[in-house]
């Protein structure tokens, strides 16, 4: 039999040898890959815990301002805690929904908004006032940085509808979320008794809308308020 090669003959070791280095070199990589695969899942765990533990430490100081209430004799200075014990809930829900996502960057545009708004009108709805929540929200993963300024602006703005739409024992309040490309619309309704006719965000002294002002800037949005049968906030933003 004749043996022909187009290069120098490979000795039968040397061939041997080659094919080891070629399985060393894969095997290395399968490794490599693995090792980083192990430090992505460590960072992962990590960020999951330091999320879980500024969720419980936001849901402590929402806690101390609960208790810090009840042993105050001013009820301006009672809403004024409680008004702050509703905005750190509205950021422990960001962090509690972060560390239980799979992509922990990334939260449900739906579950988040419809959680802080069922939250609100579960526990910071004035009493003996009856609402009924209605939502429309689209299902899209959100970053962070837009989550918080967004759960922020519902907090208020639902707080502000509770606290004033409704002279009656009952109200509606709408939560709507809709994102079309690259551009998003928050729309916040009631069927409350409305705005006085000479209403102007821009000169209101409250501390909720002029806080809703600046996170509409924040998030490079542009926004409106229409009082007809009730009152209605919508705001436009890039995603």
């Amino acid at each position: 039999m004749i043996e022909a090669y187009s290069t120098k003959k490979v000795p039968k070791m040397e061939f041997i040898r080659l094919f080891a280095d070629e399985i060393n070199e894969a095997i290395s990589k399968i490794i490599t890959q693995m090792n980083l695969q192990q430090s992505l899942h460590e960072k992962e765990a990590l960020l999951r815990e330091v999320h879980h533990r500024v969720k419980n430490n936001l849901q402590i100081i929402s806690s101390l301002l609960s208790l810090q209430a009840k042993y105050c004799g001013s009820e301006e200075v009672k809403n004024i805690l409680s008004d702050s014990q509703a905005r750190i809930k509205s950021l422990a829900l960001v962090h509690e929904k972060l560390y239980k996502t799979e992509t922990i960057t990334n939260i449900s545009s739906k579950d988040y908004l419809e959680s802080l708004a069922r939250d609100l009108i579960n526990f910071q709805a004035p009493r003996p006032i009856k609402i009924r929540l209605e939502t429309d929200i689209d299902d899209i993963p959100l970053e962070m940085d837009k989550c918080i300024p967004l759960g922020l602006i519902t907090n208020e703005l639902i707080m502000n509808s509770m606290k004033h739409a409704f002279p009656e024992k009952e109200g509606i309040i709408s939560v709507k979320f809709k994102c079309r490309e690259d551009k998003c619309n928050l729309e916040i309704s009631d069927n409350g008794k409305g705005l006085p006719e000479d209403f102007d965000i821009e000169k209101v002294s409250s501390l909720g809308l002029q806080l809703v002002i600046g996170l509409v800037r924040q998030l490079d949005g542009e926004f409106k308020i229409e009082s007809d049968g009730g009152t209605s906030f919508t705001m436009n933003f890039p995603l």
